[in-house]
């Protein structure tokens, strides 16, 4: 019976100790006191405590006041049903408002760790880099507290992306990383709070610019020259033979001669003189270049050629029968120009779009010039179209004429200068937000009209490349 005791006693022992080693590890002190009962319950502890009168009933009543203390000691858990809501739990089409999601009070946000965890959850190639308790951490942080830090980090990102768009003869290939990267940002955001207004904007944006980019590409694709620096010209030459490739006088020029025949020829090139007059009659002159055509046989016969070409700035390495070694510039035969030029058009129109939608980000994020500029939230498409000068003068300024684009139904329009009583034109106007129009006359010329009205005036804010220009009002 004794033995019976003992393993009872030692059995409940070491329960206590592990329950209680358990609520510790938890974080709740009630742990502490389990551990402490289930210690008074092993033999060899009670065998360490020196007799006194009384002391196996003491033992008993400090073992269940022990147990019964720390039942009373452990916490209640804290409700956490929407505490921790994860996006896969916020409908994307009923995301709350930033304003239903308040921090609390007693959370103070570090703005700079914010920041730099933002740019670094984001790699250039649109990756989401950031860990789960990462995404826990930050998912504290109230919507409203956050997307500012969001359009702050995704706004220099684009710095410089604005900064080769206003270099000459940029491409579209810039734009590549930009949409990977806004691809990335808008799964962090959708990661912490689901979708929103600003991303659902976001997200059509970069629909948009991946299809004038996409559109452009194909474009390219269909000539093996840049089209943005090649326009089609008409030339008259004298057309005397078909060059021919010269081979070396050796084993290995009979070699390359006898690989080469084997090779299916879809293309050829054709030697162009200039055209001289001897009585009336046309021979080949001095200079020659070379003609590349995509067929076999363009030239029926040696003569008098008009042609359509393009000059991509190509030269080859010629040699005459006496072996005299000359270098030529090399022209591109095309069928017709009507085609190409249809498709430069298309090119540039597109190239445009994208720096509308570039200008349309940056309104989204909030750049300096977007809410610098004066402009009123009431639309005032009706009476902006008038001429504002500046400073009081009346011959020198900006027209500005708004009507409603045929497609779209839109406010669109165009501008034009006004110095010395003298019109010039200026460019096509776009409506970027109520009472914003954006102007991009050239490559490396942008301009941002913002209207508003004060004491009855209508007021012209401008930015020239990113510059505060003076305020003008309409006369």
């Amino acid at each position: 019976m004794k033995k019976i005791k003992t393993v009872v006693r030692w059995v409940f022992g070491i329960l206590l100790l592990l329950l209680g080693a358990l609520i510790a590890i938890a974080g709740a002190a009630a742990g502490v006191l389990w551990i402490l009962s289930g210690l008074l319950i092993l033999p060899p502890v009670t065998k360490k405590i020196p007799p006194f009168k009384g002391r196996r009933p003491a033992l008993i009543f400090a073992c269940i006041a022990l147990v019964i203390v720390g039942i009373v000691a452990i916490p209640e858990p804290e409700p956490t049903a929407q505490a921790e809501a994860t996006p896969s739990g916020i409908p994307q089409d009923v995301s709350p408002e930033p304003s239903q999601k308040p921090a609390p009070e007693s959370l103070k946000i570090d703005t700079e760790a914010l920041r730099a965890w933002v740019n670094a959850s984001i790699s250039s190639a649109g990756d989401v880099t950031a860990k789960e308790r990462d995404l826990k951490k930050w998912r504290s942080v109230a919507e409203k507290d956050f997307l500012p830090v969001w359009k702050s980090v995704v706004l220099e990102h684009l710095a410089p992306i604005e900064q080769r768009m206003s270099e000459e003869d940029w491409d579209m290939g810039i734009f590549d990383s930009l949409i990977k990267y806004l691809g990335g940002a808008k799964e962090l955001y959708q990661s912490l709070y689901g979708s929103s207004g600003t991303i659902s904007e976001v997200e059509r944006l970069t629909d948009r610019l991946s299809e004038y980019v996409a559109a452009n590409q194909g474009l390219q694709e269909k000539y093996p020259f840049d089209l943005r620096t090649v326009s089609p010209s008409y030339g008259t030459f004298y057309i005397t033979q078909r060059l021919e490739n010269a081979y070396s006088d050796n084993i290995l020029g009979a070699l390359q001669k006898e690989f080469d025949s084997y090779e299916a020829q879809e293309e050829s090139k054709w030697v162009a003189y200039d055209v001289d007059y001897v009585l009336d009659t046309p021979i080949p002159g001095d200079t020659f270049r070379i003609l590349h055509a995509d067929s076999l046989n363009p030239f029926t016969q040696s003569g008098v050629y008009t042609v359509c070409y393009l000059d991509a700035g190509e030269t080859t390495e010629t040699v005459n029968q006496q072996g005299f070694r000359n270098t030529v510039p090399v022209y591109q035969l095309i069928d017709s120009s009507e085609e190409l030029e249809l498709d430069q058009q298309l090119y540039h129109q597109n190239q445009s779009q994208c720096c509308i939608e570039i200008e349309r980000l940056k309104y989204i994020l909030g750049a300096e010039e977007y809410t610098e500029l004066q402009a009123d939230k009431e639309d005032l498409s009706d009476v902006i179209s008038g001429v504002y000068y500046q400073n009081g003068d009346t011959t020198s300024g900006s027209g500005i004429c708004i009507e409603l684009d045929y497609f779209s139904g839109d406010p669109a329009g165009y501008f034009y200068y006004l110095a010395d009583g003298e019109q010039f034109d200026g460019g096509d106007l776009v409506k970027i937000a109520p009472n914003i129009y954006f102007s991009c006359v050239v490559e490396v010329e942008t301009y941002l009209f913002g209207f508003s009205k004060r004491d009855g005036e209508i007021v012209m804010d401008a930015y020239y490349n990113g510059v505060h220009q003076s305020s003008g009002i309409k006369r």
